[in-house]
């Protein structure tokens, strides 16, 4: 198995654990937007695209989010759901989220980049943007583990297995049983 070395650290990347952090992040991105459009609208600040990343960033993940928990948790949305597709998009916000820390950190660290309000906006922007940033990572874990676990077994992680005793984990190779409806 690909992932046979993470079995001990399992307990930390559960399934139960990615609908939570879903909702962490989108309390996270909609104080970047809010801070950007406050940092974008203000009087003599200055305006690059460090400054309007963080509300194109932010919007992209608010759909890429609500995309999975919709077609995770809506029956009639199902349909639409890919594991694939999650781990590609997650993994691609790891390095979305880098890059809105770094511009905006760029921007800051300018000569006469940053200056008053607009500075302390942008410096919570960075750090905002830095832990958006962890998050994804763990959110892309998740759903790589996700993926790699169907892809190999043929049902989700977090299924009680025919079979399968308490302690054991959900990455184990036993036989899955599924009822006909």
């Amino acid at each position: 198995m690909a992932f046979a070395s993470l079995k001990k650290f399992e307990p930390y990347f559960a399934p139960r654990y990615k609908t939570p952090m879903h909702f962490v992040q989108i309390v996270f991105v909609v104080i970047v937007i809010g801070l950007s459009a406050a940092r974008m609208l203000m009087k003599n600040a200055p305006r690059g695209r460090s400054t309007t990343i963080g509300l194109g960033m932010g919007a992209k993940s608010l759909i890429i989010i609500f995309y999975q928990l919709l077609t995770e948790h809506v029956d009639a949305l199902n349909r639409w759901a890919s594991l694939k597709a999650c781990a590609i998009l997650n993994s691609l916000e790891v390095v979305f989220w880098g890059a809105v820390a770094f511009m905006t950190l760029q921007a800051n660290l300018k000569k006469n980049g940053c200056e008053g309000t607009s500075c302390t906006l942008g410096w919570v922007v960075v750090a905002v943007a830095g832990i958006l940033n962890i998050l994804a990572n763990y959110t892309a874990i998740l759903s790589v583990l996700d993926w790699y676990h169907f892809r190999n077994h043929k049902s989700t992680r977090g299924n009680k297995i025919s079979g399968q005793r308490e302690d054991q984990e959900s990455l184990a190779t036993l036989q899955v049983y599924r009822q006909s409806s």
